[in-house]
């Protein structure tokens, strides 16, 4: 076996297949010959149902595990390329798979699936929450609310927490145990789905509430309006009924008044008559 300018070369022609292998849950397919894409992606679906398998193919190899939903593509050329070769045989690979190599070349292979599963996780997250605020838009038209999107978006996230949570689970489980659950994929899209329609079910409620709070409030306003229109009415009412009733008294005054100098008047001119007129 060798690679020698990005190839892979076997000494066998025919495909090797190893199954049930002991570090691997899966199998192991070397197939340097073939260059008919239909064959190889029925290599790669094969791979594809199993936890963990590595195909081998003329210049590329194809690494699947439990974790990854999908196979990991790497070029011979790019990996050489990071360890600093041009080429690589049996022999060499030997020597290579030392005790101090092995610590370098297991980190670097966690490190650098550890990013690509961050990166593969993170715009998977994305994609769900784009698409659970074009749900949630659907959703607020249906019920009558305007919610701007970006945040429409931010619901979307925090809808997904506890399916995040849960397929986190899921996959560390699943990766140690190889215990499937069927249709998961479809319980973590559907929580996430339930978790926006009842956020925007509950804020329309909690709408619906504050509308029905504001309308008691404009008619208590309303009532207070009206009481104080009222007193302000009755108030001015009995303001004119006192002055009215002033009115009369001093009118009543000016007249007792008036009646009393005409009578004194007419006393006056209605005296007694004189001693000496008498006489």
């Amino acid at each position: 076996m060798e690679i020698q300018g990005g190839k892979l070369t076997v000494e066998q022609d025919e495909v090797i297949r190893l199954d049930n292998i002991a570090f691997l849950d899966g199998k192991v397919i070397i197939d340097t010959k073939t260059e008919d894409q239909a064959t190889i992606q029925s290599y790669v679906q094969e791979i594809k149902n199993t936890n963990d398998s590595v195909l081998f193919l003329k210049d590329r190899i194809v690494y699947k595990n439990g974790i990854l939903s999908e196979p990991v593509l790497y070029h011979y050329d790019t990996l050489l390329g990071n360890l600093g070769l041009d080429h690589l045989n049996k022999q060499e690979v030997l020597d290579y798979f030392t005790l101090e190599n092995l610590v370098v070349i297991y980190t670097t292979l966690f490190i650098i699936l550890l990013i690509y599963l961050y990166i593969i996780y993170l715009a998977s997250t994305f994609v769900d929450a784009m698409i659970l605020s074009l749900l949630g838009f659907v959703t607020t038209r249906l019920t009558g609310l305007r919610i701007r999107y970006s945040a429409l978006f931010n619901m979307g996230i925090y809808a997904m927490t506890l399916s995040l949570l849960l397929n986190m689970v899921y996959l560390i489980v699943h990766s140690l145990t190889g215990f499937v659950i069927e249709y998961f994929q479809i319980m973590y899209t559907a929580i996430s789905y339930i978790y926006m329609v009842t956020a925007i079910l509950l804020i329309k409620s909690d709408l619906i509430k504050k509308q029905m709070e504001l309308m008691r409030i404009q008619e208590e306003q309303q009532k207070i309006h009206e009481e104080l229109a009222r007193q302000e009415e009755e108030e001015a009412q009995r303001k004119q009924e006192e002055e009215l009733k002033k009115r009369a008294e001093k009118r009543k005054k000016n007249q007792e008044r008036k009646e009393k100098e005409e009578k004194e008047k007419k006393e006056k001119n209605d005296g007694p008559t004189p001693q000496g007129n008498n006489a």
